[in-house]
């Protein structure tokens, strides 16, 4: 499968102005990421943007209207293409919008996450600290 035929989705990190603490959503589905915590995203729309995807998916499933990501990333899982952004917000604000719970975490407390999420998290926050930060990453069957 070529990259043109890769389904699309986006990932974002949104942490709080001081960068302690992200919003991770408690995963119901794929099954794999069952009960794990997970960033917030999802696939992209026809005829979308992975920006407007980012903001779109962040609007869903935590209520709020976050303009203003850094795309820092893009994972390359066999059969997809995940663009991968960082932001900051007020997340004490963030609700639980859908059937995934909302959970604001300490990024000291790394437990219980998406395997890969030890290093996504630490590179969104270099991301936002550095203003821009793009890395591309394929995983290996």
């Amino acid at each position: 499968m070529d990259e043109t035929q890769a389904s699309q989705h986006v990932l974002g990190f949104l942490f709080n102005e001081k960068l302690t603490k992200v919003v991770l959503i408690r995963k119901k589905r794929p099954e794999w990421q069952r009960n794990l915590l997970n960033g917030v995203g999802g696939k992209i729309e026809e005829g979308e943007t992975s920006l407007n995807a980012m903001i779109r998916e962040c609007r869903e499933e935590t209520g709020l209207v976050v303009p203003e990501w850094v795309y820092y990333c893009s994972l390359w899982p066999p059969g997809s293409h995940v663009a991968v952004f960082a932001s900051t917000s007020d997340i004490c604000r963030a609700r639980t919008m859908t059937d995934e719970e909302i959970v604001i975490l300490n990024i000291d407390d790394m437990m219980l996450i998406v395997p890969n999420l030890t290093w996504l998290i630490p590179m969104a926050k270099d991301a936002i600290m550095n203003n821009n930060i793009i890395t591309r990453v394929h995983y290996l069957n």
